[in-house]
């Protein structure tokens, strides 16, 4: 009787089809789990270095959009526009230093929108809305790049 034997590549087969079954598990219990409760987002996102007088052109109640490549879309509730500061060594102090930068400025857009609020994540269509995670904000005749600094959902 001839005996198998057990090799790599047996072993990259299985490895593969164990991956694959976990991946289908996982996409399965997401789609049939409680997808939360729409409810009510606030969230800021903070745009750095960009060229002064953006707050001129970004208007409360702008509905903008969130995301490059999904449908997400949210309501502009303020603006703030602060003189944006960098960091530089300077070698006669022996310190670093924060000075201002002419021309540019940091903004904070404060957004509000309908999302699907679970324990554990906060979706706006695909769109995840955690602190950290990178934001665009596309409105009409202006365009923002920037990260989540707040988001919180609110009892209205």
């Amino acid at each position: 009787m001839k005996k198998t034997k057990f090799t790599a590549i047996d072993l990259l087969i299985v490895i593969f089809l164990v991956l694959v079954i976990a991946f289908g598990f996982l996409k399965m219990k997401s789609i049939i789990s409680d997808g939360g409760q729409t409810q009510k987002v606030r969230f800021c996102v903070l745009a750095t270095n960009v060229d002064e007088g953006m707050q001129d052109i970004i208007s409360v109640g702008d509905e903008v959009s969130i995301s490059l490549k999904e449908k997400a879309y949210a309501t502009v509730t303020n603006v703030t526009e602060t003189q944006h500061f960098e960091d530089s060594f300077s070698a006669n102090l022996g310190r670093y230093v924060s000075q201002s930068v002419i021309g540019k400025s940091d903004v904070l857009v404060e957004l509000e929108c309908m999302a699907n609020v679970s324990d554990n994540e906060i979706l706006n269509g695909n769109v995840p809305i955690r602190v950290g995670e990178e934001s665009y904000i596309h409105g009409k005749g202006y365009s923002l790049h920037g990260y989540i600094v707040i988001a919180e959902e609110t009892e209205d």
